[in-house]
Order: structure tokens, then sequence, then C-alpha cells
């Protein structure tokens, strides 16, 4: 499928509603609700549409409830036929051989879901591991190694924090490293099987109630325990640097979002970094060829006041687009808002020929979609 394909085939697909921006004429398209409730996309560190352009997977909660689930919308083939998962977690994470199978964390399971067909229980967290103790998390993203072999668990067992591995093929469990501190969001790297980030948290003790500050949020470690230190010793959360919110670039760079300053690179080797687009960045996400980027801007004082952005750089040309100039406010109290999580969270599909984002400019959340093609447009 081409880029310039998707146009075309989004204007005709039956769930999708197209949306220009009234500020800058960049045209989206808007999932329709496909079961009356609300919808978001995926968390934007790892592609929510497969290899294979076959479904845009999001995810779906009730006004009122935190609960969210995961659905699937085909952009192929029967283009009606939504897939709900009600009583799965709401992100997972595409098998490596199957990109119609996605690996969902549930509780203190890890399940084999394919987009038809029944769900295979491939691991549950062994009972001498809990210790009696509360799971408050299994891990916060699914991510699986550079090879495909292994899961990276981030879990929080009672006041303790477990980071682990689960072979994909046999559900065999390996732990590798207890902390006492928050550690969460660990992604595997995309080019070494070795290699991931696993970056710091704020937290609150279980038992006190007391609340921790973390220091430095993003750190590398390896799942040989020989590697385990902060990408860049300088970046002191709240202190030099408001440094947050990272994700791998194929070539094996880290790129991270300063709150205040823009969107950086960092090449963990040399230990060099550059800043890549200058000016306030919540969330972001580079292209598989590391052409462009997107990033969201305001989504933490998201009001009529200070509006929310989606915005879109083409480095080859250095011109800059907002996908959304102006988004509507959430119609969701800010407490539920957080719990749901309802950021933008903009990110490239796996081919890199789509955006994927959350919006409100319908109304009711939502999650949109925008042609690679429609932004180089606007950039080229």
């Amino acid at each position: 499928m081409t880029q310039v394909a998707w146009t075309e085939k989004l204007a005709e697909h039956p769930l999708f509603i197209p949306w220009e921006d009234p500020h800058t004429g960049v045209r989206s398209f808007v999932l329709r609700p496909v079961a009356g409730e609300r919808q978001k996309a995926w968390y934007f560190t790892r592609p929510s549409v497969d290899a294979d352009n076959a479904f845009l997977w999001f995810s779906i909660f009730r006004p009122h409830q935190t609960n969210v689930y995961p659905a699937a919308v085909p952009l192929q083939g029967d283009l009606e036929k939504v897939r709900l998962f009600p009583h799965w977690g709401q992100r997972g994470v595409f098998d490596p051989e199957d990109p119609r199978v996605v690996y969902f964390p549930v509780g203190d399971r890890i399940l084999r879901q394919p987009v038809d067909g029944p769900a295979e229980e491939i691991f549950r967290l062994p009972k001498e591991i809990l210790g009696g103790r509360h799971l408050f998390r299994l891990v916060t993203n699914p991510t699986l190694t550079a090879d495909g072999k292994y899961f990276i668990l981030d879990s929080r067992i009672g006041a303790r924090w477990l980071i682990s591995l689960v072979e994909r093929e046999t559900g065999a469990f390996h732990p590798l490293k207890w902390f006492g501190h928050e550690h969460h969001h660990a992604i595997a790297s995309w080019h070494d099987p070795e290699l991931f980030l696993i970056n710091q948290g704020h937290w609150t003790d279980p038992m006190t109630g007391q609340k921790e500050q973390m220091d430095m949020r993003i750190w590398l470690m390896n799942t040989t325990l020989d590697r385990y230190e902060p990408l860049d010793p300088r970046l002191w959360f709240g202190r030099t640097a408001m440094a947050c919110h990272e994700w791998w670039t194929h070539s094996g760079k880290v790129q991270y979002c300063d709150y205040k300053e823009g969107i950086f690179e960092h090449d963990p080797e040399t230990g060099k970094g550059e800043l890549l687009w200058s000016g306030e960045a919540i969330h972001g996400m580079s292209d598989p060829g590391n052409l462009y980027l997107v990033r969201d801007q305001g989504c933490y004082k998201w009001n009529e006041k200070t509006p929310c952005r989606v915005g879109f750089l083409n480095r080859q040309t250095g011109r800059t687009v907002n996908i959304v100039e102006a988004m509507p406010p959430q119609p969701v109290p800010w407490r539920d808002f957080r719990a749901c999580h309802l950021d933008p969270h903009p990110h490239f599909s796996t081919d890199g020929s789509l955006v994927i984002y959350t919006t409100t400019a319908l109304g009711e959340p939502s999650v949109a979609v925008c042609p690679l093609e429609e932004l180089l447009r606007h950039t080229g």
C-alpha cells in the first residue's frame, strides 16, 4: 500500500471521518465510535498499526470509568468488522513473526491474542516471586527484545520493583534485578537484543504514603547485567533538565523530550547528543528512517487558554506544520483524564506511512490518523 493510497482509502473507509485542521489545513481521519464509547490511541513508544497495515489497534474506555480495553479496526478487507477485546489490558505488542498476533499483559499473566481466534496464556508470574505481596503492575508497556526472544518486564511488587525476562516461545521466566525505587516504561532497543531503557519515575511508598522524587529519568540497562547507567548524568530531572518520555531510533540512538527545551537525540555509545527540534515537547516519536518527528505540546495544561497541539517536523527540509493547532479541551474530568492517560501520544505506524494520535476534534475522545503523504505536502 503506497502512501498516496492512504488518503484515498481512508476517505472511503466507512469508519473514519475526514477532518481538516482549520488553522493549518492538514487533513486527518478520525475514527467513528465503534462501541458507543470513548477511544484513544495506544502509547507512543511502539507502533499501533502492524507491519502489514492490516489493523489499527487502539483503546476503548467508558465515561466516568477508568477501565480501558483494546480493539482493532481493519484497514484492509472487511472494513466494518471491528474486533473488541474487553477483558484484556489496554496496550499490547505485535508478534515479530505474525503481525496479526498481539501479546497483552493481563494481571499477572501474558496472553497471546490473534486478531481472530482465542487467546492463549503463555506466562503467569510465579507465586514464589509474589510472596504474598500485592502486584501493582506486571509491566508498564509490553516490549520485546530486538531478536524477538524475550519480553522485558518492569514489575512493581509490594514495595519493590523487579526487572525480568520472559521467553516469548516457552514462557520461561528469568528474574534479573530487584530495585528499592521506581523503575518503569522499559523499552527494548530496536537493534541491540541485550540493551533496553528502564526509566525512573516518582513513586509513593504503599505503606507510608511517603512520596519520593526521581533524580534522573532515563537509564540504560542490559540483559547481561553488566550495564546500568543514566543515559546522560547531566540530565538531573527538575534541576538541570526536564528530560522525560524517550524512545529508540532504529539506528540505535535514543531520542527524548525535554518538556521545556524540545526533542533531543543522544548516542548511548559515544555519549554525544544534540537538539533536533526546539520548543515544548511532552511526547514524541521518529519514523523508522529517522527522517521525521512528531510531538505533542500543552497536554499537561490542556484548556481553552493553553491549547494542546500535535506537530510534525520534516528533518529533510527543516519545515514544520501542526497536525492539530488547537485541540478542543478534553470532555473528561481532570482526575479521570489523568487516569485514562488521555494525551495525544502521536506516533508512527510500523512502516512510517501514518501518524496516529488521540484527538478531541469531534468532541469525544477518539483516534485519528494522518497520512505521511499529507504532511509532506505541507512541509516538502
